[in-house]
């Protein structure tokens, strides 16, 4: 989630893929901030998130979801060509960008046994989520490694992301023109509820990104017919958030590429 000193902005994606995408860059973002770190608890979260990606990327096939996507996106700016009120230069540079983009993924393989059958990683992965896990009596090798010089840390751990840096860009690629296909426009919701009804010409939209004043968010449902935003104060953070009863100034964004 990004933000300003006014608004925050969220998105939603609205089917499986663009789902799969979203928590890949979060996963990524995270990781990467991680390898700059010095301390060692950032570096044992770091390499939670890196036994996350790990799982991802073993539970699904990245480079094939990222290979359909680009396609379809491409498919989509030809369309784009037809219609005599789109800049045409830019979306040749835009064509030019995913076909670069899909040409590298096309020659790029990630071998997934290098993760599943390296000793250290192993013999940390599921003491990572237990309780104490890594305490030094558990995993001595590890206790050991956290000794060593915060350089040399944090090239074992850039080492070990390198290899979904290539899937990272590529994800970037394809988010970055999925919310750039549409600008935001200004909407309320009164007594904090907005709805919206999507007509069958409508093509199939990817996410929905809301900006809204901060301390307040949404809570969104989204079918392909219907969309419904309830706005929510976060105050007392030991109760459930009550839905806001005033009218909310927000933006909203459909995403249709």
């Amino acid at each position: 989630m990004e933000a300003n000193n006014q608004t925050a902005l969220y998105e939603f994606p609205l089917n499986n893929r663009i789902r799969l995408f979203l928590r890949y860059e979060y996963l990524a973002q995270s990781i990467e901030r991680g390898l700059t770190t010095e301390e060692n608890s950032a570096i044992i979260e770091t390499l939670r998130l890196l036994h996350q990606l790990i799982e991802v990327n073993t539970r699904n096939d990245i480079r094939s979801e990222i290979m359909q996507h680009l396609n379809w996106q491409r498919n989509q700016l030809y369309l784009l060509q037809k219609k005599t009120n789109v800049n045409q230069s830019s979306l040749q540079k835009m064509l030019n960008k995913q076909e670069a983009v899909l040409s590298e993924i096309e020659h790029f393989q990630l071998s997934m046994p290098m993760y599943h059958n390296h000793h250290f990683l192993n013999a940390i992965q599921h003491r990572l989520n237990t309780p104490g896990g890594l305490a030094g009596f558990n995993v001595p090798m590890f206790a050991t490694w956290l000794e060593r010089s915060p350089q040399r840390k944090q090239s074992d751990l850039g080492d070990w992301y390198a290899p979904f840096k290539v899937l990272n860009k590529s994800i970037n690629s394809i988010l970055q023109l999925t919310r750039q296909s549409q600008e935001f426009k200004e909407y309320q919701a009164e007594s904090g509820f907005y709805t919206k009804h999507f007509s069958a010409v409508n093509p199939a939209y990817q996410l929905i990104r809301i900006a809204v004043t901060q301390n307040i968010f949404p809570e969104i449902s989204a079918s392909k017919s219907d969309l419904t935003i309830y706005f929510s104060l976060l105050d007392d953070l030991s109760v459930r958030p009550k839905q806001v009863k005033t009218s909310v100034n927000f933006k909203l964004a459909l995403c249709n590429i």
